[in-house]
């Protein structure tokens, strides 16, 4: 999917949740719209390793990255 993006539109990170969002904990409206304050404070761990600094990853030759 993202070979025909541009840069600036392509997924460079993504997380997986444990659970799916819902009603029931508060995080979804009854018309199943995302409450993004309730989600961005429950999961702020995870997005805010999304958005931290990354370990270097190695180069696909198997070199050390940078």
């Amino acid at each position: 999917m993202n070979g025909e993006l541009a840069p600036f539109e392509r997924i460079k990170r993504f997380a997986l949740l444990d659970r799916d969002l819902s009603q029931e904990a508060g995080e979804l409206t009854p018309t199943l719209k995302v409450r993004r304050r309730i989600v961005a404070e429950r999961f702020a761990g995870v997005i805010a390793e999304m958005y931290g600094p990354r370990a270097p990853q190695p180069a696909a030759d198997g070199s050390p990255g940078a």
